[in-house]
């Protein structure tokens, strides 16, 4: 049985603006969306989806004295299993390119259930 197609916009992770044409977003179908809202979000806080599968424990880290990659790729990578686990991602790889109390970005790539390629970096996730 073919896997669901989930359709959503396209986005710039480095502002998180939607990337318009001639006055409407872009309809996209590859994983970047909602790995963005995953990283970006706090936890149990994003409007669209009361689940605790949305979003990440980001907002966490601002509390700590440390801040270790990590850490940071530990919380990255649970707050992205659960594209994996409904199927949509058969692996995501994930890792922290640089990363500060100020600044952190992070690189995503992404396979997903038809074996496509997606990479992006996320700027300042969570911090």
């Amino acid at each position: 049985m073919a896997q669901k197609k989930h359709y959503s916009w396209l986005i710039n992770p480095a502002n998180g603006d939607y990337l318009i044409d001639k006055g409407n977003p872009i309809r996209d179908e590859s994983l970047q969306f909602p790995v963005y809202v995953r990283l970006k979000v706090k936890k149990d806080s994003w409007m669209y989806a009361s689940s605790s599968d949305y979003g990440s424990n980001y907002s966490t880290v601002k509390k700590r004295i440390s801040i270790t990659q990590s850490l940071l790729r530990s919380i990255g990578t649970r707050a992205l299993q659960p594209i994996i686990d409904d199927g949509r991602a058969l692996e995501i790889d994930f890792s922290v390119v640089t990363s500060n109390r100020n600044l952190e970005e992070q690189l995503c790539t992404v396979i997903d259930n038809d074996s496509n390629i997606v990479s992006f970096e996320l700027s300042s996730v969570g911090l």
